[in-house]
């Protein structure tokens, strides 16, 4: 099981869902309140929620980068992204390309740039739950993003477009909520009644137990 580079190897955490949501992401402002530390948080379980699902329609096209210029990035925060396929199309329906981008992101975990504290790989879209460690948020997202559509595309022999531009992202407010908040993320399709439990699926990991406080 995967462990972030920060992370004690005999203490990995794993978690699943099952590969579909009903409602597309809409993102949230971004929030410049300073997560307080880096490393391996003491979280309670709180009921804060972070909510990324409108009710516009799958159709729904992420930002434009141009218009999220002024969007906060710091080393040592805690941030949720929220990026999306091209047309929506359910690329990562195949497992082989939800496992490629999974590589890519335990690659930036062990590159320094990030410490993953969770993820989600849904058909079309993907939640990534971490701490920036280094470079700038943008950067991470745009590299994770480039590496797996370039790898899936001379795999398939194509070279369309894998993603959307752009992402969606929010900086936690408290460092105390972040394991309450990964789960939150984790239980989309759960809430979607498109999976019964939180460990159905194996393109989805947390950090941290499913259970108990």
């Amino acid at each position: 099981m995967y462990a972030p580079c920060w992370q004690s190897a005999t203490t990995p955490r794993r978690a699943g869902l099952c590969p579909a949501e009903s409602s597309p992401c809409s993102g949230a402002e971004p929030r410049s309140t300073k997560c307080s530390s880096f490393g391996f948080p003491t979280c309670t379980h709180g009921l804060s929620r972070l909510r990324f699902c409108s009710g516009r329609g799958h159709d729904q096209v992420m930002a434009s980068p141009a218009l999220q210029r002024g969007r906060v990035s710091r080393t040592g925060h805690c941030y949720v992204i929220t990026t999306v396929t091209a047309q929506r199309a359910r690329v990562f329906a195949e497992p082989a390309n939800a496992l490629e981008v999974i590589h890519w992101l335990r690659a930036s975990d062990d590159e320094g740039r990030t410490a993953s504290l969770a993820w989600v790989v849904m058909p079309d879209h993907l939640h990534w739950m971490f701490v920036l460690r280094s470079t700038s948020l943008e950067t991470v997202v745009r590299t994770v993003k480039s590496r797996a559509a370039k790898a899936m595309n001379v795999r398939r022999g194509s070279n369309g477009p894998v993603w959307q531009p752009g992402y969606y992202e929010q900086l936690q407010r408290n460092e105390k909520q972040w394991r309450s908040e990964a789960l939150y993320i984790l239980a989309n399709p759960v809430r979607a009644g498109l999976a019964v439990a939180l460990d159905d699926h194996p393109h989805s990991w947390c950090c941290w137990p499913l259970a108990g406080p």
